[in-house]
């Protein structure tokens, strides 16, 4: 029988995750950073991951655990079963036992009355012959000698015998008769001793099956305790795990209002340091210091292919390879990659209001895919790379989905500080 392992979640791993879910938050004199608080969730994360493993563990538990509760169960079944099988049969043993002893004390006294009468006409047969020698008038003698005739003592001896072999034969067949009973009391003493025998043994493997199923009985004791202090484990670490959520939750706006405050400061201090301009509300940096726009947004023959009337959608601005690139305005980081022949190392960032702006030919690229950058704050270098012919910047503008000129939205004279 396949017995569970009385292993549960240790109390130590709910007590530390219990202390971290309802350690007080720091004093709001003292705001935490957002890389504090995206260590706090770091190390709240793993604590929820070893607590998922906790909880998994604990439930595979309670699952084998039913499962040795229906094995324990339907072996106690058949103990039961075969404990009443067995009752019954030590039942009609009894009841053939008590028979038996009737029919032994029937054919008993059946000796016994058979005996006494055997007895008492062995008795009687010889005071007979005692008196027929002693009595005088009775006697052998008397009978011979008082023969008129020949032929009248041979019916005298005649007549003795006949008596004396009448009496035998009573005492021949009442002598059989007792050694009959006699036979069938031994007989069904057998059959008596075989029953008694056969209730022993029954009596044995009764009492082995009633200790077999007290075994079952404690082990299914122990069972349902077993799962009865895993459900409550389980019960304290799920009210973990919500609690940890809760706090996870809390973190996470903590952690959009830290993140919010460090850009408001990120933003003021690299806006005080890159010319910016102001376009329908929204300030715009210039995102490189370049020495000449050399090639505006619209129409234009492809300076590498050649082909006439392609459309440019953005604006050159050219600048020596490893001139910084700063982010013309705060957002998120949608994608940074390479293009053969195209876009060479290329940055693109969402911005509110349905702008896009894209970043082409870069030398090098510090941010990545998801990062949010502030305005102002340097995403790369300037470059040669992709289908350039020497080091620029292809900046460009989506607007809604749709590339618009850069010119619209900052100041781009045709030389600049380079």
């Amino acid at each position: 029988m396949k017995k569970a392992l009385i292993k549960g979640i240790p109390a130590l791993l709910l007590l530390v995750v219990l202390a971290i879910v309802f350690l007080p938050t720091p004093a709001a004199a003292k705001q935490a950073s957002s890389d504090e608080i995206r260590d706090q969730i770091a190390n709240l994360e793993q604590e929820q991951a070893d607590l998922e493993a906790s909880l998994k563990d604990l439930e595979q538990k309670i699952d084998d655990n039913r499962d040795d509760l229906k094995v324990v169960v339907g072996q106690k079944d058949v103990i039961d079963q075969e404990v009443t099988i067995i009752t019954s049969q030590i039942a009609n043993i009894n009841e053939r036992i008590a028979a038996y002893s009737l029919l032994i004390a029937e054919k008993q006294a059946e000796l016994e009355k058979s005996q006494q009468e055997l007895e008492y006409l062995r008795k009687k047969y010889k005071e007979r012959i005692r008196a027929m020698e002693e009595g005088g008038t009775v006697s052998y003698w008397t009978v011979l000698f008082e023969a008129n005739s020949f032929s009248d003592l041979l019916d005298r001896i005649n007549m003795i015998r006949e008596i004396a072999e009448a009496d035998a034969g009573r005492i021949e067949i009442l002598d059989k008769a007792t050694k009959e009973v006699e036979s069938a009391k031994v007989a069904l003493d057998v059959e008596k001793k075989t029953l008694d025998d056969a209730r022993v043994e029954m009596e044995k493997k009764q009492l082995q099956l009633s200790q077999k199923r007290e075994q079952a009985n404690a082990l299914l004791a122990e069972l349902i305790a077993k799962e009865e202090e895993w459900r409550e484990l389980l019960e304290e670490a799920e009210d973990a795990a919500d609690a940890l959520m809760d706090k996870l939750a809390d973190l996470a706006v903590e952690l959009t209002e830290a993140e919010k405050r460090e850009l408001a400061e990120k933003e003021a201090q690299l806006q005080n340091k890159r010319p910016t301009y102001e376009k329908d509300g929204i300030l715009w940096a210039l995102p490189v210091d370049y020495r000449r726009l050399s090639s505006p947004y619209g129409y234009r023959t492809h300076p590498v292919t050649g082909e006439k009337e392609k459309k440019h959608n953005g604006v050159d601005l050219t600048a020596t390879i490893g001139t910084p690139v700063y982010a013309t305005r705060s957002g998120k980081v949608t994608f940074v990659g390479f293009q053969e022949n195209g876009a060479g190392n290329y940055v693109n960032i969402q911005h509110d209001n349905g702008f896009i702006s894209t970043y082409m030919h870069l030398d090098s690229y510090c941010v990545k895919t998801g990062d949010y950058v502030v305005i102002g704050q340097k995403i790369g270098e300037v470059g040669n790379t992709g289908g350039s012919t020497g080091p620029h910047l292809h900046f460009g503008i989506k607007k809604s989905g749709a590339w618009v000129n850069p010119a619209l939205y900052l100041e781009l004279p045709y030389y600049y500080k380079k």
